[in-house]
This record gives C-alpha cells, structure tokens and sequence, in this order.
C-alpha cells in the first residue's frame, strides 16, 4: 500500500507546517487523514510529532497508521478520521456543549493528559482545534506539531 492507493477528497484544515486532507482507500474505501507536510530531505519540521505518534497508544490520542516520505520531501502521515471534526468547528456548528457533552469531552482528554504524562509528553499546544471528535462524541488529542518528550 502506498499514496497513490489513498484518492484526496477535500483539505480539512492547515497547521504547524502541513496541510491535512480527508482521503479514501481506493480499494477498501476506508476514510482517513493525511497530515502532509514539505520537509528538507524528507526531516519534518518537527521529527518528534513522528515518534510521538509511533510512540502513543490510546484510545485519546489520535492514532497513526503509516508514514510517506516522498523524493520531494514531503512527508505525509496517515491517521484515523475524526468525521465531527475539531472541538472549535463543533462548537461554532452546534453552539454550546450540553453538560453531558462537556463532561464527556473533559474526561477523555484528562485521560489523554494522564496517558501523555505517563510517556513524559508534553503537548504544548492543547486548544479546541487540537482536540477532535466523532460522531460517537469519542474525543482525540491531536497536533503534536510542537510537542516534546521530557
């Protein structure tokens, strides 16, 4: 499997140094992001994002599924895909979050700090359009764009 398996749909959105993109497998029609991103010889602007996400393991932070790296230089890194999309469009779509919502949300990403700070990561750049939800309101930190190790 490779990029040219995966068909761009639309861009989702832009930040710390790439652009993200709603994708379908051409052959299982699964839906996915792409974060890609334009590197020097193929190094991300930040080579931690890549062992931050090869490194995690939880149900609250966003999942990574494989790596690209292109003659170009642009490196691209599958993920799952979060179909409600950040916490900070949800909000602008919906209006307020019920108390029920609010306090699903809270749980699952203080279950996502509790799991980071196990591994001695820090985000460093925690805001509702770094945490992302589905329909199944399950909620995901994402962007470690700036994160690091300690």
């Amino acid at each position: 499997d490779g990029l040219h398996q995966l068909e761009r749909l639309q861009a989702l959105g832009q930040g710390n140094g790439g652009t993200v993109f709603k994708v379908r497998h051409k052959q299982t029609l699964a839906l996915y992001a792409l974060k890609v991103m334009y590197c020097d010889r193929g190094t991300p602007p930040n080579p931690q994002e890549l062992n931050i996400l090869w490194q995690t393991n939880s149900p609250y932070i966003m999942k990574c599924y494989q790596v690209f790296t292109e003659p170009s230089g642009e490196v691209s890194i599958l993920m799952e895909y979060m179909d409600n999309g950040s916490l900070e469009s949800y909000v602008k779509s919906h209006g307020r979050l019920s108390e029920d919502l609010f306090g699903t949300i809270s749980r699952q990403v203080l279950k996502g700090f509790v799991y980071m700070h196990s591994k001695n990561i820090v985000h460093r750049d925690i805001k509702p359009s770094n945490l992302l939800i589905n329909r199944k309101k399950e909620t995901k930190i994402a962007d470690f764009g700036i994160s690091k190790i300690i």
